[in-house]
């Protein structure tokens, strides 16, 4: 499971919104606060609520520079995320180059990128562009109920698509089982023909 941790441009209503989601864009995780606080210290607090809600951690964490800091990368990987791919703030140095400029960083740092647009289909499709509640407790209820409006089509959507390859792949043993293909020869008498 990859996780991406994304703060959402949005209006002011909703500064501060953080989610948290996997490779299949269901929100796992998100988080509103008042203002625009600062990115890093947000993460961490997220993958441990994950991981005490699915009793799992994510092997894989990525993030923008916003979260770059070394104390963030630590806590990740205290709390159990095996591989973490966070562009650092700042000019990094040599070895941080290196881990920067490696195969399973820049692929985890293009996957994170392309997350951006599922964030951008919550925030128009989903009604996070604008909440209807006054308060920061109705922001949290609107976008609360947005995510699980967009979690429970996905899910449904991808139970669908495993039903499909489950019945497709039934129907294709079945055929390999019981359809032999013809020789091309006629089959052999079964009566012997008096002579």
């Amino acid at each position: 499971m990859r996780t991406t941790e994304t703060p959402i441009s949005s209006p002011a209503d909703l500064d501060g919104v953080t989610a948290t989601g996997d490779h299949q864009s269901i929100v796992l995780d998100h988080c509103i606060e008042i203002g625009n606080p600062p990115d890093a210290p947000m993460l961490a607090p997220a993958i441990a609520r994950i991981k005490k809600l699915f009793a799992k951690v994510p092997k894989n964490a990525t993030a923008d520079r916003g979260y770059g800091e070394a104390k963030v990368e630590a806590d990740l990987h205290e709390l159990g995320v095996n591989y973490v791919a966070i562009p650092r703030k700042g000019r990094p140095g040599a070895a941080r180059q290196a881990i920067e400029s490696s195969r399973r960083f820049r692929q985890l740092i293009k996957w994170r990128t392309g997350s951006e647009g599922r964030i951008s289909y919550l925030k128009h499709s989903w009604g996070w562009e604008r909440t209807m509640l006054d308060g920061i407790d109705g922001t949290r209820t609107w976008c609360g109920w947005g995510i699980l409006a967009h979690n429970a089509t996905k899910i449904a959507v991808l139970a669908e698509q495993r039903e499909m390859q489950s019945t497709s792949a039934a129907t294709a043993q079945n055929r390999s089982t019981t359809t032999k293909r013809p020789s091309g020869r006629p089959p052999p008498p079964t009566e012997k023909i008096p002579a």
